[in-house]
This record gives C-alpha cells, sequence and structure tokens, in this order.
C-alpha cells in the first residue's frame, strides 16, 4: 500500500494566487446574455467546462474574447434560437442558458444538458420556475423547447434546492414584470456570486445568502 510520509517542524510560508470559481463564472456568463452591453469578468478560469460554455453563447450570437484570466462578452448580437446538440451534451450546466438568453430569444430548442452523472438529475426544476413565470413548456420528454413571451413576477416555492434551478429562476425573476419570491432557494456561495452580479448590473434582489430572495422585476 502508497503511504505518505510527513516530516513536519518548519514553518510555511509563500503566496498562492486563488483561481475564480467555476461554479461561480458559469451562471454569471450565462447572465450577462440578459443585457446588450459589454461585459468584462476577471479572474475566470481557464478550464474545459468555461470553454464549453464560451462555445455555447457565442454559437447563440455572443462575441466573447478570452485572454489570461479576463473574459469580455458582448451579447449584443444574441439572437439564435438553437445550437448543435454536441454543444449542450458537453456538460450538465449549460441548462443556465435558459434564464440568460430565454428573455432575450424568446424561444430556445435543445437537447437535454450532459456532463457529469451523479444519478438521474430531472430539469423539472427548472420547468417549474419556467411555468411559474408565464413561460410555456412545449417539449420536456425529447429535449427541452421553450418559449417565454411574456414573464411574470410570482411567489414560487422550488420542488428542490437545486443550485441550477434557483440560478435559473433568479435570473428569470430579474426580468419578469413585478415582484418575485423565490422560496426553497439555493444559498451556495456561487449562487450568492451571481446575486451579486445582477445586483451590479442594476437588478434589485434582497435575501441574499438565504433560501428566500425577494426580487423586484423589469430589470
Amino acid at each position: 500500500m502508497s503511504e505518505f510520509i510527513v516530516k513536519g517542524g518548519k514553518s510555511l510560508n509563500g503566496e498562492v494566487k486563488v483561481s475564480g470559481s467555476k461554479n461561480a463564472a458559469l451562471p454569471i456568463l450565462c447572465a450577462a446574455m440578459l443585457t446588450e452591453d459589454k461585459v468584462v469578468l476577471k479572474n475566470v478560469p481557464d478550464i474545459a467546462d468555461i470553454r464549453s460554455m464560451i462555445r455555447i453563447l457565442e454559437a447563440f450570437g455572443a462575441k466573447i474574447q478570452f485572454e489570461g484570466d479576463t473574459l469580455e462578452i458582448n451579447p449584443k448580437e444574441v439572437k439564435k434560437t438553437q445550437v448543435p446538440e454536441h454543444l449542450i451534451n458537453q456538460m450538465r450546466a449549460s441548462i443556465l442558458i435558459i434564464g440568460g438568453l430565454l428573455p432575450r430569444v424568446k424561444e430556445i430548442k435543445i437537447s437535454f444538458p450532459g456532463g457529469c452523472v451523479l444519478g438521474k438529475r430531472s430539469v423539472d426544476a427548472h420547468t417549474h420556475a419556467l411555468k411559474e413565470f408565464g413561460g410555456e413548456i412545449i417539449d420536456d420528454k425529447k429535449g427541452l423547447h421553450v418559449k417565454a413571451e411574456n414573464l411574470q413576477g410570482k411567489k414560487i416555492i422550488l420542488p428542490e434546492m437545486s443550485v441550477t434551478a434557483t440560478e435559473n429562476a433568479i435570473m428569470l425573476a430579474v426580468v419578469s414584470k413585478g415582484d418575485s419570491e423565490i422560496r426553497l432557494a439555493a444559498n451556495e456561495p456561487h449562487v450568492q456570486d451571481l446575486c451579486n452580479f445582477l445586483v451590479e448590473m442594476g437588478a434589485k434582489i434582497q435575501g441574499i445568502g438565504t433560501n428566500n430572495f425577494k426580487i423586484t422585476g423589469d430589470f
């Protein structure tokens, strides 16, 4: 059996640069699609999932430059409603394009998101939030075909504390007309990072860090 032998008694010193969080960067990348203005993100980790999300957003029409740890996004030309299936199949987090892109393009048709498999994970919490805000589910059996013409703020209770469903619900709520309340929301640090990013963009969100968000829409 292999083993580690550690001889202690020596002081530790040095510097470590902490990389940005992938789980924070992915929803923020999608949330940048809610505006037509240029967005600049710094300390973005240069890893496969980030590159995959960039390719997805570029397929929808976004212009993105990624140099070092700085990512510059120009979402003004976003207009496509469908992208190649293999892009969506690469990772589970691709489902976040619902909250970020659907309010812009009004209709999205994609295959089911892929990525890591930690048991079967349903999209029900995502479609539940979308329907509550007034969206329409055309198909959720063969893939995801959803529409959103006129989103309305509402008090909703998520069926589970899903991080990505919470993030999608938050993005949908900030662009819905009127006030919203999201209960049974996940409150992980990367959910808070998304909220703080949206607040920087002008959204009004209360309850950051709790399981109950109050959001003033029409962002």
